[in-house]
Parts: structure tokens; sequence; C-alpha cells
């Protein structure tokens, strides 16, 4: 009798393993959509940094967002945040500002439109065919 018991458990046991593939592979059909990644600039004039040795020290009274590290949101057109990311480091461009890069991965495809704000800034909007390929905003 102990070894029926022992059996019966087993099979209990395998069957609930074989369920649970079963679920994981049904959940994995629930992904969203494709994703891309976002590809853009924050471009600052030089009255708002100081470009020195390759760098951009900003003037945090002017752009108080636009600094390496900022947090990027991109929302949808319906409001919904679908991605986020970070500024990457400020760029020095000859006598024409200064430039802090945005990328950002696994940004759902299927608006028209989203919008993009750095750090506490107002959001920007931005056309789905601009943000997947290359998209400058320019801070006041």
């Amino acid at each position: 009798m102990p070894s029926r018991t022992i059996i019966i458990v087993i099979c209990a046991a395998a069957a609930v393993l074989v369920g649970g593939g079963v679920a994981t592979v049904v959940g994995a059909s629930d992904r969203p959509g494709p994703v891309m990644t976002a590809n853009g600039q924050v471009l600052l004039n030089r009255g708002i940094h100081d470009a020195g040795l390759g760098g951009c020290s900003v003037d945090k009274t002017r752009s108080p967002d636009a600094q390496a590290d900022a947090p990027v949101t991109i929302r949808n057109e319906t409001g919904v945040i679908v991605a986020t990311g970070k500024l990457g480091a400020g760029i020095a461009l000859r006598d024409e500002g200064c430039e802090f890069p945005i990328r950002v991965e696994g940004v759902p495809v299927g608006s028209a439109s989203f919008t993009v704000a750095i750090g506490d800034g107002d959001p920007t909007t931005v056309s789905a065919e601009s943000l997947f390929s290359e998209f400058t905003l320019y801070p006041h």
C-alpha cells in the first residue's frame, strides 16, 4: 500500500508540473506586440550650457532637467507610460550647443504619436516616425 501512495503522489506532482508548463506557454502568447527603440537627443543652445573639456555643464536655473541620467518618460496617445529611460552624458558641440543622447528600448509600436518628457519638464509630442528614427527636443 505505501508504494501505491508514492506512485499517486508522483503522478500528481507530474500533473502539476505539466500544467504549469502549459500555463507558461499560454501566457507567452499574450505578450504585447512588436517594440522598437526610441532614438533622439536633447539639444541646448550656448546660453544654457557651458561646454568645457568636452563635456557640458548645464545652467540648472534655465534647464534643470537636462543632465546626464535624467529620467526620460515616453507615453502613448492615451497618456499611458509605455517606456522609460535616461539621458546620456552631454556632448559639447562646436559652437552649436550641447547634446544629450536619448535611447529608450522597448517602446511598443501602434501609436501615431507619443509624448516624451525629460525629468519633470513639460512633455513634447513626437510622431511615431520621428521617435523611431531620430528626434530632437529643444528645452526652453
